[in-house]
């Protein structure tokens, strides 16, 4: 959505974009249980002293732990439709991959001590494949008749899929079956939380399956600003929320700092012609400054208390956003790192 009044900014965008990364855990008003591989380790942990915090105006939680926070490495609190907690909801697993290394580590975080141990390294990459318990016999999990990732509902009633309404298949129809629409909301990469078969998350939401409705429980903020004719490279800033068994936390993976960097949602829809961004508010917000809505870099001049205005659109060629009420709203240079070579300038990590 690109007003005729608000004008594009030729200006070059930053040449690397390092990650500053953290996976947290949003404490949910849930409840179940679910399997997941749990790792016994004899190698010595270290405190991740985890940072606690609370975000009211980000969704309804009772709260975040960030357990890392290194701008230098891409962490997964694994990938896609694999498990990262333990039965009990008490451990967690995640990879940890430096720009400079060709393989990760393995991490598992006791969430009770606040300890994580390295419990491996290797070429531990995304992956959608299956594979015997010795490495061999690789396979596809299942045959896809839409793009989607996939995950089984806590208690295996269906096999669900993602990018779209909360759906999936009975366990018990031959394929190719129906899709059932469980849910009336939305969700990207999907997992569910608890074994109940009654919640699934997804992004940013929390679907209730028993209502057929869901919430925002957090936005995580994940996001890279790319330049326009750049396709989906979202392997690199996925937030890949995973429920845990027990149905109390989500974790999830962010590039944005949660606890301090500014955020607020669009108060309402901005039409073709406006050049203002209603908001909730600008409170957080420097008087004059750079945006960021979706995956475009947005200027303004001069701010009111619940809005920007005198805005330029698609700074550092960024593709235009679709401004709809509810889309997160962030700061841009809460996304820069500075030179590593300490020359003063700055690179994106948005």
């Amino acid at each position: 959505m690109m007003p005729p009044e608000r004008h594009a900014a030729p200006v070059r965008a930053p040449t690397t974009c390092p990650r500053r990364v953290h996976v947290a855990t949003g404490r949910l008003r849930t409840g179940g249980a679910v399997l997941c591989a749990l790792f016994a380790a004899a190698v010595t942990g270290t405190a991740a002293t985890r940072d606690a915090f609370f975000r009211p105006a980000n969704g309804e939680n009772l709260g975040v732990w960030r357990i890392t926070d290194d701008p230098s490495a891409r962490h997964w609190a694994n990938y896609h439709n694999t498990r990262c907690w333990s039965f009990d909801g008490r451990y967690l697993c995640y990879t940890k991959k430096a720009h400079d290394r060709s393989q990760a580590d393995v991490y598992l975080y006791d969430a009770h001590l606040d300890v994580a141990r390295r419990i491996a390294s290797g070429d531990f990459s995304a992956s959608r494949l299956w594979y015997d318990l010795d490495g061999t016999n690789e396979r596809i999990g299942i045959p896809l008749l839409q793009n989607a990732h996939t995950s089984w509902l806590g208690n295996g009633a269906y096999h669900l899929m993602s990018n779209g309404l909360v759906r999936g298949r009975s366990w018990d129809e031959p394929f190719p079956s129906n899709v059932h629409i469980l849910a009336s909301v939305t969700v990207g990469d999907v997992s569910p939380c608890g074994a109940s078969g009654r919640f699934v998350t997804g992004d940013k939401i929390m679907a209730d399956l028993r209502s057929g409705d869901g919430w925002n429980f957090i936005d995580p903020l994940s996001i890279i600003c790319f330049p326009a004719d750049v396709g989906d490279e979202s392997t690199i800033y996925d937030a890949d929320p995973k429920g845990s068994p027990d149905g109390t936390k989500v974790a999830f993976v962010s590039n944005y700092d949660l606890k301090r960097g500014p955020v607020s949602f669009l108060a309402a829809d901005v039409p073709v012609s406006g050049d203002a961004l209603p908001v909730k508010s600008t409170l957080e917000f420097p008087e004059r400054g750079l945006l960021v809505v979706g995956h475009e870099v947005i200027g303004y001049s001069r701010k009111t208390t619940n809005a920007f205005e005198g805005l330029s659109c698609r700074q550092y060629d960024t593709s235009p956003a679709p401004l709809r009420e509810g889309q997160a709203v962030t700061l841009f240079t809460a996304r820069l790192l500075p030179d590593e070579d300490g020359s003063g300038g700055q690179v994106a990590f948005c």
